[in-house]
């Protein structure tokens, strides 16, 4: 907002010295009335999301809730089959189905353990052999065996529905696991893709900067006019917020990907590796 007002103040100024047209004053201003709006709904917009988070959270207390950490990226991770890996043997909802699983075949173990019989042992023995007869043995053993003849079909309906819940549980890991790996080859992509975008980016920037400078010299010289003064300074402001953007969807696919490798508590641990670069916003 300042970049337009001071913007607005040099065609003033300059206007006032018979330099430039008194329409490059209002075209100058036009710009500042319009930067003023955009503001102004950027100021709304931000106490819209404050109140939503408060909501969130369940807090009553009217504050302002402002980030405690900055933007950062990498320029280099671990290739996509480390996370890959890494959900295959960490995945918490790959665990909860693997679960199902075994208890699925304990359940078949179980109804496979109706079709035979049941088989009980039993003995005494006698220690002392006092004022007994000395043919009476000192120990007995005894042997029960029960086995159900028949039981219509219910032990082999049983058996399969044991049956069918292993094989439910195995498709829906199946099924689950290769949503999963799907998911992170997508997030590694953005990844990449936003590395990309920030890397091109960092180049547009210094373009902008010394072609706003170039326009903002001949403007005071009177080889320029506002309207490609402002759109020269409008060029900064987009490349740092498509610069900011870029780097904050990165963050997002990151947290993404961790997620899907069961590696979510990792994200401050990249956020602090020494190579990775700040952005503060």
């Amino acid at each position: 907002m300042s970049l337009w007002a001071d913007h607005f103040d040099d065609a003033q100024k300059l206007a006032d010295q018979g330099m430039i047209a008194r329409v490059e004053v209002l075209n100058a201003k036009v710009y500042l009335a319009d930067a003023d709006r955009e503001l102004k709904k950027a100021e709304r917009q931000l106490v819209i999301i404050n109140q939503a988070v408060l909501n969130t959270l369940a807090d009553d207390e009217n504050k302002n809730i402002n980030p405690v950490s900055d933007l950062f990226y990498l320029t280099k991770i671990e290739s996509v089959d480390f996370f890959r890996k890494n959900a295959i043997e960490k995945s918490p909802l790959l665990g909860q189905i693997n679960k199902k699983k075994e208890l699925a075949q304990q359940g078949i173990k179980v109804e496979r353990s109706a079709f035979l019989p049941t088989v009980a042992a039993g003995g005494t023995y006698d220690i002392v052999n006092k004022d007994l007869s000395p043919d009476i043995p000192k120990y007995m053993v005894g042997l029960g065996v029960q086995l159900s003849l028949f039981e219509g079909n219910s032990r082999s309906w049983k058996l399969k529905a044991a049956r069918m819940q292993e094989v439910q549980a195995e498709d829906f890991y199946a099924k689950a696991s290769s949503d999963i790996l799907t998911e992170i080859n997508k997030c590694f992509e953005e990844l990449n893709m936003y590395l990309e975008q920030i890397n091109e980016l960092d180049a547009a920037m210094e373009f902008t900067k010394e072609y706003s400078l170039a326009r903002e010299k001949a403007f005071s010289e009177g080889m320029a006019t506002a309207t490609q003064v402002s759109d020269a300074n409008l060029a900064v402001a987009k490349t740092k917020i498509d610069r900011l953007q870029a780097i904050y969807s990165w963050d997002v696919a990151l947290s993404k990907l961790l997620y899907y490798s069961g590696m979510s508590d990792r994200f401050l641990d990249y956020m602090n590796l020494s190579e990775a670069k700040q952005e503060r916003f």
